[in-house]
């Protein structure tokens, strides 16, 4: 029928468009949090990076003292180069999924 072609097309649209939402959203917040993260040996900086889950968009690091750092302990002080991260650019963040989820349906 036609109506479930027409359906099809837009939520592959959706799915698409959304995709490419989460990739650039993704990219910035992961940029900003390097910049934010306190540098020793410069570890986990470079183990920062996102991947991208159907609809939702997971960012971080797989260094174990990676929640030390951005939580504090009884020792040091939080640093929360993530949180600060998303917190910063919330409008931009906002901006990117406006921008790409108005193009649903667009060819």
């Amino acid at each position: 029928m036609k109506f479930e072609k027409k359906f099809d097309k837009a939520k592959e649209s959706i799915n698409n468009n959304l995709i490419k939402a989460l990739e650039e959203i993704g990219k910035l917040v992961t940029a900003e949090s390097q910049m934010n993260t306190p540098v020793d040996t410069g570890n986990l900086r470079r183990s920062q990076g996102y991947k991208v889950n159907k609809d939702r968009v997971e960012i971080g690091s797989n260094i174990d003292y990676a929640s030390f750092v951005h939580e504090g302990t009884s020792k040091q002080k939080a640093q929360p180069f993530l949180k600060d991260a998303v917190m910063e650019n919330i409008e931009e963040i906002r901006e990117i999924a406006k921008e790409h989820l108005s193009k649903v349906g667009d060819k």
